[in-house]
């Protein structure tokens, strides 16, 4: 649900201090080479940050912190047992996943084994192998998932483009498939996902957020062939375009996240890359995507790839200590409420002038991000000056229209109602 930011709206921006300054050209008697070099320094980007106080929290998402979870099926070493899994790798998870197609017997044994276990299951239902849109086996299919009144995550059939699918018959479908389940299973969270590799398709394969609780991403980080040798491909440029057009809407899960640490193309074990990403991505989910809610890990050997993080003492070992951050939970909040603070990353980036500490906000971030009308931003237009061709307003003029106050320290400011 859209909603206005202002006026119960709080913004934090946060400097970036591995950025490089933004150069502002300025009108000067000196060449234009010399100019830019002379301003190369005065303003410093921010990363913006708004925290919205009138978030509806989708359903199980919880207030603060990420779920963990963990797909362990495939994983011979357990095959599906989580006491043991978690006494082995000695991190607990909130949440563990299956796969099944539409139309295969209701996972009742997995299902039992996560509530014995004070777990919630994630069930991945693809479609089936026969037909892709069926509903008489849909509905078959929903019903069986209300056999026990236990919350229940269900990705249905998570878009990637091997699939023959159509945007507008996929979209039906996934209407039609909530429908049911919202009417014989309503404590299932319904969640959309998307392989990374397609992400760029993803507004136009989107159900709606009338039909969805969750959003989720599926990352497989596979090592292929670069232009210097053996590398993963950028997991965080898919990431960031999926997140910025997401975070506003629900709650977001990496529903899928393997990260392959050896693969059958070079043959070659690359143990290394593998726990420097772990690390990165889960450290990043805390600390930069505060609207990711969940993760599922794929403990899996595929093949071609293998992603299994009990496979190596030194890859388990990272992984134990990145999952055990406290800012991920190990059991799922079932209530949902109205009203709480929720983190909001702009893609637009503020700017603070190094002579004295100013801070400048873009047009374009007051109008997309907080939804001001040109003619609120009027009232202050004789305070705009263009940073980098972009009009951009003082930070204590913007407090001033919409009458906020402020609290700043050496690297961050605070507005607020």
């Amino acid at each position: 649900m859209n909603k206005s930011f202002f006026p119960a709206a709080v913004l934090v921006i946060i400097s970036c201090a591995c950025s490089q300054p933004i150069t502002l050209v300025q009108n000067e008697p000196e060449p234009i080479v010399e100019a830019v070099q002379i301003d190369e320094s005065v303003y410093i980007p921010l990363q913006i940050i708004y925290e919205n106080k009138n978030t509806e929290q989708s359903l199980y998402e919880p207030e603060k912190g990420c779920y963990s979870g963990a797909d362990i099926i495939s994983d011979n070493m357990f095959t599906g047992d989580i006491k043991k899994f978690e006494r082995y790798i000695g991190v607990k998870h909130a949440m563990y996943s299956v796969s099944m197609n539409l139309g295969d017997s209701y996972p009742e044994k997995f299902i039992l084994s996560c509530i014995i276990n004070q777990k919630t299951p994630s069930v991945t239902i693809n479609p089936s192998p026969e037909i892709l849109y069926d509903a008489k086996l849909l509905e078959k299919t929903a019903k069986s998932f209300a056999l026990f009144n236990t919350p229940i995550f269900i990705n249905f059939y998570p878009y990637s483009s091997e699939s023959d699918f159509s945007a507008k018959e996929y979209i039906n479908f996934f209407k039609y498939a909530k429908s049911l389940f919202s009417r014989y299973a309503p404590k299932v969270a319904f969640i959309w996902s998307i392989s990374s590799r397609d992400v760029y398709d993803c507004n136009a394969f989107y159900p709606g957020d009338d039909f969805v609780d969750w959003v989720g991403i599926n990352i497989r980080a596979n090592i292929v062939k670069t232009a210097t040798g053996y590398d993963y491909g950028d997991v965080s440029d898919s990431l960031d375009y999926f997140y910025f057009n997401y975070q506003k809407k629900k709650p977001i899960m990496l529903s899928e996240l393997a990260i392959s640490h050896y693969t059958t193309r070079n043959n070659k074990y690359e143990n290394g890359k593998a726990i420097h990403l772990i690390e990165a991505v889960l450290s990043d989910i805390i600390s930069k995507y505060p609207r990711i809610k969940a993760y599922v890990y794929m403990d899996r050997d595929i093949g071609t790839d293998n992603y299994l993080i009990t496979d190596s003492e030194d890859i388990m070992s990272s992984y134990k200590t990145a999952a055990s951050n406290s800012g991920f939970l190990s059991s799922i909040e079932e209530s949902s409420r109205y009203g709480l603070s929720s983190l909001y990353h702009s893609v637009y980036n503020a700017q603070k002038r190094a002579l004295d500490s100013a801070i400048f906000l873009p047009e374009s971030s007051l109008i997309f991000d907080i939804n001001c009308s040109t003619q609120q931003l009027d009232k202050i237009n004789n305070d705009a000056i263009y940073i980098n061709f972009e009009k951009h307003y003082p930070a204590d003029s913007v407090e001033r229209i919409f009458q906020l106050n402020s609290e700043a320290s050496a690297n961050s400011l605070f507005l607020y109602k």
